[in-house]
């Protein structure tokens, strides 16, 4: 979608769709209420449709395939072979680049070589099904993350696996499991309460004070210092100095 919203944008001219051809091409300048300008040749040519073909002897069943098409017109399992949709394949090519072995060609299928407006309302719809799915499933993975997390720090307040491990040790392992179900918290607190979790990331990730220093972020290389600097103070003192 990123070409379509720079076109409604008005950053992006309407002649960069060689596969649309001139249908798509004046369609778009009836709806922008642009002029008519020829494909540009920059962008590739305008030919008939092609449909990808998965070579099967050389399938390794990674499902890269699968992941890249827009509208889930590969199938497949993974470590199995896959398999294109002829009737839903609209021809995009963009299963070709992430196939780590070549075996993906676009051939062209007389009995598939038009595109209707009825192909293109069914691939929009397609396409915003596995949108849909998509986003569902990143919620359910993060609310299952949040719950795995919780359930292993309880486990580790409750049941320590070993009495004999070292209370720096069990605390040192506590707190990693508390920070993780802390950032999953906060990525699920951002998909429901944008604001609220950015201003409240925000303010997590301010810098601490100790021991009169500021102390640089977690992953942020320390700044060097100059030689015979002060300390870099976080908060100012307005106390009256003497003399």
């Amino acid at each position: 979608m990123p070409y379509a919203q720079a076109m409604a944008q008005g950053v992006a001219d309407l002649n960069r769709c060689p596969p649309g051809g001139e249908p798509t091409l004046y369609a778009l300048a009836s709806i922008l209420k642009r002029p008519i300008k020829p494909i540009d040749p920059a962008c590739g040519e305008t030919k008939p449709r092609h449909i990808a073909r998965i070579e099967p002897e050389h399938c390794i069943g990674c499902t890269l395939c699968i992941a890249a098409c827009p509208v889930d017109a590969i199938i497949g399992a993974s470590k199995a072979r896959h398999a294109v949709l002829a009737d839903w394949c609209t021809g995009c090519e963009l299963c070709i680049p992430p196939c780590p072995v070549d075996c993906i060609e676009m051939v062209f299928v007389p009995s598939h070589s038009t595109w209707t407006e009825q192909n293109a309302t069914e691939a929009r719809d397609r396409m915003r099904n596995r949108n849909v799915r998509l986003t569902q499933q990143g919620k359910d993975d993060t609310i299952n993350q949040i719950a795995k997390l919780t359930d292993t720090l309880q486990g580790l307040n409750t049941n320590p696996s070993s009495v004999t491990r070292e209370l720096s040790d069990l605390d040192i392992k506590k707190q990693v499991v508390a920070n993780a179900l802390a950032r999953a918290q906060t990525k699920r607190n951002l998909e429901t309460k944008p604001n609220h979790a950015a201003e409240h990331q925000a303010h997590h990730d301010l810098p601490l004070r100790h021991s009169g220093e500021l102390v640089p972020q977690r992953g942020a290389p320390a700044a060097p210092r100059p030689a015979g600097a002060a300390l870099l103070e976080v908060e100012t003192d307005h106390r009256p100095r003497a003399g």
